[in-house]
């Protein structure tokens, strides 16, 4: 890219990244490991973005996130060699068709490709512009035969000057060479932030100047995370424009835009050479001191929020999602064969051509959503003139409706969360105490107890699930609705669109490890529900808008999640959980009151083989889990404990059976011999409301069976004893 045709992006990066500001950020980073640089938050989320690579990370990547090993894996350059199929130069052509500048590319869906906003600053130049694919060099350093392809702004052209990117739809009909487009496969876009950390170092691949595909292989440190940009050291290797930035786990992080180049006493560009750069110079051949690139979470918000539905889009953000996956896409031939006496499409073939080998490989698969097939290449023949087709308008306008897993509104500066309250009733109710502190998961600052808004939570490291939650709870419509006109509906407060559903988040402030990602409960939908401990509608009050909005992004933290079989959570199925969720709230006779809520722990839950962020996992599911009620009454305080329990004795788990599940109102002393982990305070045994009039009420009200201390267990309604 020539030199003129950014300089505006230039200007505006080194008024950002000043000479002094850069000396200052080298010298923070100098000598230090990612550990040293950020926060145990940051750490954390690091951590969960490498394990949703494309591939499984080895303990040599996790010791290359931290920063104590600087090693890497053998497969690292397989990994490299992928992911440089998917990206291209970009060819710039006049109307006229004669070729004006290059730029680099990358493709981020099956038919899109990324790059930035100077390189395609409008349709039109899109349009006449090519995408040349396989533009380097074989192993024995001659030129590869290359593919390209037109572009089609129709289907999908969207671009900003501020984030200085541009996306653009594929024609799938290549215009010179034979390799199909799904061929160079393409560069799943993770949205997530945490994907690289200060003090780590990142990956260009790029075409310097338009030359053939180059490497800057993890020679840029990266110094700063800001608002909208990363900013990486160049000492010795420079970006291009348009190229993607990678973490070592070979995720996308960035697109590279910008530099700060270095300049004379005049303030001119200088090139490598050490000679002034003029106007027709290209970005490859200026001495970069500093890059800078667009962090691709903060495009991807951007492409969200304005991209217009069609199904280019769809596809990509349901590559972006996972849902669409990358196919197996074979590695450049290195060595050559015979060509074969046959040319049927469902052939491979492999034919030497100067410079190498030009192999077809015919491609046939399905992409599922949500029990339907999205249809982007039900079956993909070799493409030729004669036999190629626009996929982009094979895919069926159903794509438009495919259900997205999106994260929830979540405010991540936590410092901002007071937790459970135990003064919210006016009398005082502490929350319960875990019995062995070192069982639980800790905050780097040392404490157990995790809060959150209207709520805290304690976790069992080992278990991974919660041993107790503490919720205050207002049921008052003054608390519901403070601000009229705002969306207070679930898809509202979680900020995402009616086919969309809650992807459940990791928290940063304790190790991943100790938590259960959403990951497990995808991959079974079938057998679990993603079970609330604390109800998203308990806690989902306050006096603004802002502060709902954050307890409902807060229950869905993979902390306060269970897993429950639906028969036993969801209360339009009929299930127990979540039926007395809504007798609670119905028979509670004040507007406020706590609750105290987790499952039993117990050895003896059975276990279930599943797979998690870090890949085949087992965890021993509960059968069991309890439910103690505080409110006030004039002065006192009344508690209500329940105890509900399944019989998973011929449940196989890989399936959703219904279970035979009982619930019963028990005293507090009771429950908490039945518990073990945890000790109720004093003011909550004393307001135990077992064998009083109040009780009876409620159970007869009901239907709920009781447990006396003293004797057998009564039977429920289906004849069913408690197992305790």
């Amino acid at each position: 890219m020539r030199i003129d045709a950014m300089k505006g992006c230039v200007e505006e990066t080194q008024a950002r990244l000043t000479e002094e500001r850069l000396k200052e950020l080298e010298r923070k980073v100098k000598d230090k490991r990612p550990p040293e640089l950020v926060g145990q938050g940051r750490m954390t989320m690091r951590r969960k973005r490498l394990t949703e690579a494309d591939f499984r990370p080895s303990a040599v990547d996790l010791e290359r996130i931290l920063g104590t090993n600087d090693l890497v894996d053998v497969n690292y350059l397989l990994r490299a060699a992928t992911a440089a199929r998917s990206v291209c130069r970009i060819v710039l052509r006049s109307r006229a068709g004669r070729e004006i500048g290059y730029g680099t590319g990358f493709k981020v869906a099956p038919h899109v490709v990324m790059t930035n906003e100077h390189v395609f600053d409008h349709a039109e130049r899109a349009a006449l512009a090519l995408l040349e694919f396989d533009y380097e060099l074989d192993i024995d350093g001659r030129p590869r035969a290359t593919t390209r392809f037109e572009l089609d702004p129709s289907a999908l052209f969207l671009n900003d000057r501020g984030l200085d990117f541009a996306i653009c739809a594929i024609k799938p009909q290549p215009v010179f060479g034979s390799q199909s487009l799904a061929s160079f496969g393409f560069l799943r876009i993770v949205e997530e932030i945490g994907k690289i950390n200060k003090g780590e170092f990142v990956t260009l691949i790029q075409h310097p100047s338009g030359q053939p595909k180059q490497v800057a292989l993890r020679e840029n440190q990266l110094l700063s995370i800001e608002e909208t940009v990363l900013w990486y050291q160049s000492d010795t290797a420079p970006g291009s424009s348009g190229a993607p930035v990678f973490n070592d786990s070979w995720q996308i992080v960035g697109l590279h835009h910008s530099g700060v180049p270095k300049r004379d006493g005049q303030g001119r560009w200088l090139l490598r050479d050490g000679s002034v750069a003029g106007p027709d110079a290209d970005d490859g051949d200026i001495d970069w001191i500093a890059n800078e690139g667009i962090r691709i979470s903060r495009i991807m918000a951007f492409v969200r929020e304005q991209a217009r539905p069609s199904p280019v889009v769809d596809e990509l953000l349901a590559t972006a999602n996972g849902v669409v996956t990358r196919p197996a896409v074979p590695l450049p031939a290195v060595s050559y064969e015979a060509p074969r006496s046959d040319t049927a499409g469902s052939e491979t073939r492999i034919q030497p051509i100067a410079g190498g080998a030009r192999i077809t490989v015919p491609l046939s698969f399905d992409i599922q959503i949500a029990g339907q097939s999205l249809g982007l290449g039900a079956s993909m023949p070799t493409l030729s003139a004669q036999t190629a087709r626009p996929l982009v308008a094979q895919a069926p306008s159903a794509a438009v409706a495919v259900e997205r897993l999106v994260s929830p509104l979540v405010d991540d500066d936590y410092d901002n969360r007071r937790g459970y309250d135990e003064d919210f009733l006016g009398i005082r109710v502490p929350m319960p105490q875990i019995k062995n502190p070192q069982q639980a998961a800790k905050m780097a600052n040392g404490e157990h107890v995790i809060p959150y808004e209207h709520f805290s939570i304690i976790m069992d490291k080992e278990r991974r699930l919660a041993l107790l939650t503490a919720a205050n709870v207002d049921g008052s419509s003054k608390a519901r609705r403070p601000e009229p006109g705002r969306d207070y509906s679930r898809k509202g407060l979680n900020g995402i669109g009616k086919n969309d559903r809650e992807k459940w988040v990791i928290d940063p402030r304790i190790d991943i490890e100790c938590q259960l990602s959403d990951e497990f409960y995808e991959n079974d939908r079938q057998a679990f529900d993603k079970g609330h401990l604390v109800r998203r509608d308990d806690v989902c009050w306050g006096e603004t808008y802002a502060e709902v909005q954050r307890a409902n992004g807060d229950s869905f933290h993979s902390t306060n999640c269970s897993p429950q079989v639906k028969d036993f959570n969801r209360s339009n199925l009929g299930g127990l959980w979540g039926d007395l969720e809504n007798l609670i709230l119905k028979q509670a006779k004040t507007e406020r009151y706590c609750l105290f809520a987790g499952p039993l722990l117990r050895n003896k839950d059975q276990r279930f083989n599943g797979v998690d962020h870090a890949g085949p996992t087992r965890v021993r599911i509960p059968s069991a889990y309890f439910k103690v009620v505080v409110a006030r009454s004039g002065d006192e305080l009344r508690a209500y404990a329940f105890f509900l329990e399944q019989d998973l004795s011929n449940t196989p788990f890989e399936f959703s059976v219904p279970a035979d599940w009982s619930v019963f109102m028990i005293s507090l002393p009771r429950l908490q011999q039945r518990i073990r982990d945890l000790e109720f305070p004093e003011a909550i045994l004393e307001a135990d409301q077992f064998g009083k009039h109040s009780a009876d009420e409620l159970a007869a009200l009901s239907g709920i069976d009781m447990i006396d201390m003293e004797q057998e267990p009564r039977t429920n309604g289906s004849g069913r004893h408690e197992q305790l």
